[in-house]
């Protein structure tokens, strides 16, 4: 089910590239798309598990409190809109935060080792090697050009990649497999297409995943320095690939890089910024609960002098103008709590080299870093999945640990 979504998810984006899709194109009726059902189904699944196995829930008494809590308040934000937007309060809901259905069934329904290393090699292969194996047939069909304007995957995918790329690298660390040449190969090109195409939401969430390494005493300076000739030429192959495709290294990434800090009065970063300050003006006439779900993102912006109608690209300004502080301090708990188990039960099994540590590093890093790339957009399958595989594990643990 999990890979099954996963599929349509990256099959739509790759398409997406190369072809004008229909917007039916997944369509079923009454409103609602494939991947619309597999989460209803995901969330039924989840359901139905629960009330047969509550050992789950006794275990994790304070996750699930939050979680339940968490549903009832999007179900009264759908609710109290109905009699305004109709069903749009519903879809929007499902647009937006249906997603989540994945992540607690992947906590729920990856119940044991072996369908967590199933899920884990299905993660490698959809995020890592089938994004590889696209990008000649996508420069294939649309031309080999590189840089902002040319991009040959969206946001979601590359930040696939980066995560598929950082798992792979931490399972050899961890001696779940051994590297070698080919992994040399994986890293050049992978780091290669997330510099080249651009995509600074990812640049900032590899900044964020290193940082957080570091914080975690991931790095073996000893290691680092008798791997440092290899480590040199993969740095060096790098540059040499986007110069050879006609980037100025240096140039490229301090332009790219200093919007971030300076988004100036063009682009993106200043479209955002634009956007975030007219819907936060919606947050300030409704503080506490939010507008709720309904009539999507219609908003005047002054800086266009124009009204939009598009999401704000921010799972927090998101979150504060649909749902208020409360349900921004709902979701909060939820993942504050989350990281801390994860955290607690990470260090203990690294210091007994058992290796969980691995589940646990990979969902605490990604679960933590994926809320760096949510500064600048919403939910998105590749971080639920990779957060819930470690938590699946982390919820099933002897209460000791904890």
């Amino acid at each position: 089910m999990i890979i099954l979504y996963l599929i349509i998810h990256i099959s739509v984006a790759f398409l997406n590239s190369m072809l004008t899709l229909p917007e039916n194109l997944l369509a079923i009726g009454y409103g609602i798309n494939l991947p619309d059902l597999l989460l209803i189904i995901m969330a039924f699944s989840v359901l139905f598990h629960l009330c047969i196995n509550t050992t789950l829930i006794i275990k994790n008494k304070f996750f699930f409190t939050l979680s339940l809590l968490f549903l009832l308040y999007l179900i009264f934000e759908i609710g109290r809109n109905i009699h305004q937007h109709g069903t749009s309060a519903l879809g929007e809901f499902r647009y937006r935060y249906m997603v989540l259905f994945l992540f607690y069934y992947v906590i729920v329904l990856i119940d044991d080792q072996k369908k967590m290393d199933s899920l884990l090699k299905g993660l490698f292969i959809l995020s890592l090697f089938i994004p590889l194996f696209m990008f000649p047939i996508i420069g294939f069909f649309n031309g080999w050009h590189f840089g902002a304007q040319y991009r040959f995957f969206n946001a979601n995918l590359s930040l696939g990649l980066l995560y598929g790329v950082t798992a792979w690298i931490l399972a050899i660390k961890y001696n779940v497999f051994k590297g070698g040449f080919f992994t040399a190969l994986l890293i050049i090109s992978s780091l290669f297409l997330v510099l080249v195409d651009s995509h600074r939401s990812v640049w900032i969430t590899l900044i964020a995943i290193i940082i957080v390494l570091a914080y975690f005493n991931e790095y073996n300076f000893i290691k680092i320095f008798k791997y440092s000739i290899p480590m040199l030429l993969i740095c060096l192959t790098i540059y040499i690939l986007i110069t050879a495709v006609g980037l100025n290294v240096f140039e490229y990434l301090g332009e790219r890089g200093g919007e971030i800090i300076n988004p100036g009065t063009e682009g993106t970063g200043y479209w955002r910024i634009s956007v975030w300050r007219a819907q936060l003006e919606k947050f300030h006439t409704s503080p506490l609960v939010g507008e709720g779900f309904g009539g999507y993102w219609l908003v005047f912006v002054p800086e266009f002098n124009r009204t939009i109608d598009i999401s704000p690209h921010s799972l927090y300004v998101q979150t504060l103008v649909k749902l208020g502080i409360v349900g921004f301090l709902i979701y909060g708990s939820i993942i504050l709590h989350c990281v801390n188990k994860l955290l607690k039960l990470y260090r203990i099994f690294k210091s007994h080299n058992h290796n969980y540590a691995y589940y646990l590093l990979i969902s605490v890093l990604i679960l933590t870093c994926s809320h760096v790339f949510y500064s600048v957009y919403a939910f998105e399958p590749y971080s639920l999945t990779f957060s819930g595989l470690g938590l699946s594990l982390a919820f099933r643990l002897n209460a000791n640990y904890s």
